[in-house]
């Protein structure tokens, strides 16, 4: 469309974009976002609203939105952890949370993010190696790599062994080197999680556990324990 200006002002004769096409594009945008970010149906739609309603943990989800809301916007002489740790028994809303806060990154900043189970998620890059699809092994792993923020749920849930240890010390070195956002979910505190995965490499997993720790230190390891989901 074009606006009416007078004659010389700048931006006259110029094509400006339709409102109407703008927001369908913004709207066909978050879908694409929303659909290739891999957050499961089950937990949408996220809002607060929905977690107050089944009895979750009000003060750890005011603890992680308030870490997100703090991401890039800190002021100067202050630090905020890139990484945040959610814990606790099993069915308490920690992958809730997660989601939740992916499905802010999406709507807010407009950014691609990941929510990756991680069992699942290995599990299929091991068997795309055993059909010979490198190229897709690779994309997936990348996935978790670069995508600006990334959900990794439930680590710890599944047996370790020393092949998904060492992917996985991969994708936490990488997002801790390149200060990308990420949040962990497990149902194991930080020392429980590094004494299970010792069974499978006592050194891979004394590392995945510092560098998780370096991540998200002591502030960003939150216990979530509301009503049972």
């Amino acid at each position: 469309v074009r606006r009416e200006l007078p004659l010389g002002a700048d931006g006259f004769g110029r094509a400006y974009p339709c409102r109407v096409c703008e927001e369908d594009r913004r709207r066909g945008r978050f879908t694409r976002l929303l659909t290739e970010s891999g957050i499961p149906p089950i937990y949408e739609p996220c809002t607060t609203g929905t977690y107050h309603d089944r009895g979750g943990d009000v003060g750890a989800l005011t603890v992680a939105e308030t870490w997100f809301d703090l991401l890039g916007e800190v002021p100067p002489g202050f630090t905020v952890p890139w990484g945040l740790y959610l814990y606790g028994r099993s069915r308490r809303g920690k992958s809730w949370m997660a989601a939740h806060l992916a499905w802010r990154w999406i709507t807010e900043r407009g950014e691609p993010c990941r929510f990756i189970e991680l069992g699942p998620h290995l599990d299929a890059i091991r068997r795309s190696y055993d059909k010979d699809s490198f190229g897709t092994s690779t994309r997936s792993l990348q996935d978790a790599f670069s995508a600006p923020f990334v959900v990794i749920d439930d680590i710890g849930a599944d047996r370790p062994t020393t092949w998904t240890l060492e992917r996985t010390l991969e994708v936490v070195e990488h997002r801790l080197r390149n200060l990308l956002p990420t949040v962990y979910t497990s149902h194991l505190d930080l020392a429980v999680l590094e004494r299970r995965l010792a069974a499978a490499d006592p050194l891979q997993s004394v590392r995945i556990a510092k560098r998780i720790r370096e991540q998200c230190g002591l502030a960003g390891c939150v216990l979530v324990d509301g009503r049972e989901f």
